[in-house]
Formats: structure tokens, C-alpha cells, sequence
């Protein structure tokens, strides 16, 4: 592999070479990429093809806004059309007055906005790889539950002690304390001194995002089968290879037409994992089909260097000219080869240090 720059790597060499980014790769479709990254354009294609999405309308004017609760209800969402891990939305709102506010204050950053109705439930992020689903994390907003005879403070402190939370390769990040916690407790008529009774669950957080706390559990093998042929059939529609699949549902082990779980969006370039190796990692690179490309080094005296035709997906094989003066200063550029040759020029001292340096990677390791 060849780390090309901070968004790409590339696997393999000439003819053989495949370019990936993050969890996206050049297998994937222009055109399902172009449709994930407007969520209206999302929404509205696959509503055209039957699928279960949520209501949702595209902002003008606070006018559109009203309209759209006036007709759907409240609690609504405001969000932009294009923006990516929860950024830019504001949830849970109740009121007109709180949506004029909400719409002002995006007004600020964003030029274009959605309304869309709120959906209770947790929300489930379903990774589908070429046709069948890989992954399911089940995501559940910061929450506490009620002991009867503690604040919902100390509720909280309680659970930002948990080690989990604090260790820095820990996707379970502390609850945040701060106005967006406070507004979200005023909603449920309640402050940080109330008491909640036993067993009472108080949802802390308008967001499932783990960076203000929220969880992230397996739930791949309690997946309705009817909700992993959704997500399936969404992924092939929208021309993707690799998607995540954003789903609202009170319980996802349930069929979704039997609780009216809704899609919310399709992630193009889906947040694989954060820390540490998991088999979609593996897949993904598998899946590209990265071939071993022939390749000989000719090694020659001389500081010229030649152009090396590294990732040319038109050559079947590869001829490297290199200096042996490059190869001691700076290694060899690729990291198998097949033959090594020296040119006559080079004496017998450089041509035993350049030898002593060249390795390849075994043909049985490369995939590995």
C-alpha cells in the first residue's frame, strides 16, 4: 500500500492498483455518492421508490416551516440538506416560536435547510457491503434512569465516573453538561435538581451522537430479518457498494412496518470504526480486488532518477529504473518485487549494500 495523501491510500501497483478513501472506494457509483450527499435528494428518490423515509420538506421561509407543522405536527427538525455526523441539526422542537429561533440561528451558517418530523426511537446505523449487511450499531441518546431518591445531577456524575467513559480509546465519551442538556430537560418539565422516580428514563441528549454521551451497542444478530432486507434493497437502489443506512425505529428486533420505523438517511462514506481493526475494515479492502502486478527493479549507479509508472492501471507489468544511490538514501519504492538487476556501472560494494537492503513482501504475506 501507498499512503498518497491524508484522505488516500493506494493498494497494489500498475494494473493491479486500487485507490481508497476512508470507507469509500473506487468501486463505488458517481451517482449514488451525488444522491447521498443531499439528504433531500435522498429522502425524495427513495420515496418515489416506496421506501418507508420521513416526512420532510425543503426551507425557504419560515412560512414552509410553519406550513409543515401545521400539517405534520410537532415536535419537527431542522437541519441542513448536506452536512454529515449530526452537525448543523437542531431537534425535539415543540413550539413555532422555538422554530423561528432555530431557523435564525442556522440561517447564519447554512443556505439551504429541511423540516422534517420527529421520530421517536433509537436510532440504528446498518452498514450494507456489496448486497448484504456487515454491521448494525444500535445508537441511544445520553440518558439516565431514576433511583427514586437521586437528582438527576448526581444521576449524571455517577455515570461520567464510569472508566469507560474517560479512557482515551473509548468510543463512550462523558455526558455534556451544558444548554442543549438543560433545554432538553426543560422539554420533560424537568431540571438537573429533579428527582425522577424508579425505573423512569430521563433522555438527555436531543441526539444519539457519542460525542454527548450517547451509546453504541452491537445489534447485528437482533436485526429483524424483514429490516435487514430494507436496508439491502436501499443500499442496491441507491447504486451503492458501501453504504450506511440510517434507521429510526422503538425497536429494530420488530419488523418495520409494525412500529412505523423510518429511514433517515444514506451515508455514502460511512464512519467505519474510530479506534482499533474490525472485519468491515477487511472486507472493504478485500472487496477491491487488488491483483499483484509483475515487477522488476533494474538498479543502475547513477543519481538519475526515472519516472516510475507506479499506479498506471494500463501497465500489466512494471519495469522500475532506480538508482542504487535512492534505494540506500531513501529505501525501495514499492514494497514487493519479483527480479532484481544491476546495471554494469554499479560497483561491487553498492551492489552488496543495495542487495543487503532490498526486501519484497512474500507473495503469501501481501494479503495479510
Amino acid at each position: 500500500f501507498y499512503i498518497f495523501d491524508r484522505k488516500h491510500i493506494v493498494f497494489g501497483y500498475g494494473a493491479g492498483s486500487h485507490v481508497m478513501s476512508s470507507s469509500i472506494t473506487d468501486r463505488e457509483s458517481g451517482i449514488g455518492v451525488t444522491l447521498a450527499k443531499s439528504k433531500a435528494a435522498t429522502n425524495r428518490y427513495l420515496r418515489l421508490s416506496g421506501f418507508p423515509v420521513t416526512k420532510q420538506a425543503m426551507v425557504r421561509s419560515f412560512e414552509d416551516v410553519k406550513l409543515f407543522a401545521e400539517t405534520n405536527g410537532f415536535p419537527i427538525v431542522l437541519k441542513p440538506t448536506a452536512e454529515e455526523q449530526g452537525r448543523g441539526g437542531t431537534t425535539y422542537i415543540q413550539s413555532l416560536d422555538e422554530a423561528k429561533k432555530a431557523l435564525t440561528d442556522l440561517r447564519k451558517t447554512y443556505k439551504h435547510l429541511l423540516v422534517e418530523q420527529h421520530y421517536h426511537g433509537d436510532g440504528y446505523r446498518v452498514y450494507v457491503l456489496d448486497g448484504k449487511v456487515v454491521r448494525v450499531r444500535k445508537l441511544s441518546a445520553a440518558a439516565v434512569t431514576g433511583d427514586g431518591t437521586s437528582t438527576i445531577q448526581h444521576l449524571i456524575n455517577v455515570e461520567n465516573a464510569n472508566p469507560v467513559r474517560s479512557a482515551p480509546d473509548s468510543a463512550l465519551k462523558k455526558i455534556v453538561v451544558d444548554s442543549t442538556l438543560k433545554e432538553m430537560l426543560s422539554k420533560q418539565a424537568l431540571d438537573l435538581e429533579a428527582v425522577p422516580d424508579a425505573g423512569v428514563k430521563v433522555v438527555l441528549s436531543p441526539t444519539s451522537n457519542l460525542s454527548r454521551g450517547g451509546t453504541s451497542v452491537d445489534f447485528i444478530d437482533q436485526l429483524h430479518p424483514e429490516n435487514r432486507r430494507l436496508c439491502e434493497e436501499i443500499s442496491q437502489t441507491m447504486c451503492l457498494v458501501c453504504s450506511g443506512v440510517d434507521m429510526i425505529s422503538v425497536d429494530a428486533s420488530r419488523p418495520w412496518h409494525e412500529n412505523g420505523a423510518v429511514i433517515c438517511e444514506v451515508n455514502s462514506q460511512p464512519q467505519i470504526g474510530l479506534k482499533g481493526r474490525i472485519h468491515v475494515h477487511d472486507m472493504l479492502i478485500d472487496g477491491l480486488g487488488v491483483k499483484n502486478t509483475p515487477i522488476s527493479i533494474e538498479v543502475h549507479a547513477d543519481a538519475t532518477e526515472y519516472d516510475a509508472p507506479l499506479f498506471d492501471r494500463s501497465q500489466d507489468t512494471l519495469h522500475l529504473k532506480v538508482s542504487a544511490q535512492r534505494i540506500l538514501q531513501s529505501g525501495c519504492p514499492v514494497q514487493y518485487f519479483d527480479t532484481v538487476t544491476y546495471a554494469d556501472d554499479v560497483p561491487e560494494d553498492m551492489r552488496a549494500q543495495v542487495a543487503a537492503m532490498l526486501k519484497s513482501v512474500p507473495l503469501e504475506e501481501r494479503a495479510t
